[in-house]
């Protein structure tokens, strides 16, 4: 009779067990036909001729795209390799009047799906990683773009005044394959910084603005450009300058 019991709950376990995992594999397969859907079907529908690659106002004016940028922490300070890795928000917005109209009220929709202008750092030391997105309409065709990223970018840290040594520390972001005649980036100054902690510098301002320049592969560019205004803290230069000294000296006398 106990043999029978024993044997009876190692058949009911082993089919409750088989039921968990078809549940768990049609759950992930929902999932998985979900994602493969949004990534195939439109999140909006786009007027008859609508040309992604073509900019709003193709062959007239300049497109105006404002550009606010939230830095959140230097994630990451390399002097030896010359980088600094920021974490930082990119809020971008512009009107697509071709898109006027198509949504009552303000809808989320996929960057996939319309024109963007394709804003890169320009002075990137790798590619960024980018996590959360999302882009919005409204019923004027204005395109409100949000996204958050980790990015590193390339600086030399001029130390001639180590360890009392200020910096500035620039993220340069440009409309990617556009010049100033085509794409004028402006600064959105309603996107702000809030007080910044660092362990190894004092951050004493990130001041955003935007101006033309000539480029490797542009004459003239759009850019807007981010400042952050650094300098290095009392604890950092007792720890990596004083404490060692001191260290040097009392052994010198062991």
């Amino acid at each position: 009779m106990e043999d029978t019991s024993t044997s009876a709950m190692g058949i009911l376990r082993t089919v409750l067990a088989t039921l968990l995992t078809v549940v768990a594999l049609v759950h992930g397969l929902n999932v998985e036909l979900k994602q493969n859907a949004m990534a195939v079907t439109p999140s909006i529908i786009v007027p008859s001729g609508y040309d992604i690659m073509s900019r709003p106002t193709k062959d007239g004016a300049a497109d105006k795209v404002k550009v606010g940028l939230k830095l959140k922490r230097i994630a990451a300070a390399n002097e030896k390799d010359s980088t600094v890795e920021f974490d930082i928000i990119i809020m971008s917005s512009w009107t697509d009047a071709r898109l006027k109209g198509i949504v009552k009220k303000t809808k989320r929709i996929l960057a996939k799906d319309i024109w963007v202008p394709g804003l890169a750092f320009s002075n990137q030391a790798t590619n960024p990683t980018w996590f959360e997105a999302e882009m919005n309409v409204d019923k004027d065709g204005r395109i409100m773009y949000e996204r958050h990223c980790l990015i590193s970018i390339e600086h030399t840290f001029n130390l001639v005044d180590y360890p009392f040594d200020r910096h500035q520390l620039p993220v340069l972001i440009n409309a990617f394959g556009y010049d100033s005649n085509e794409v004028v980036l402006e600064v959105d100054y309603s996107m702000r910084t809030p007080a910044l902690t660092d362990s190894m510098f004092n951050v004493d301002a990130f001041i955003v603005s935007s101006k033309t320049v000539k480029t490797d592969i542009s004459n003239s560019q759009s850019v807007v450009e981010g400042d952050l205004y650094v300098k290095r803290k009392i604890p950092m230069i007792l720890a990596e300058v004083v404490l060692p000294l001191m260290l040097i000296v009392l052994f010198t006398f062991l």
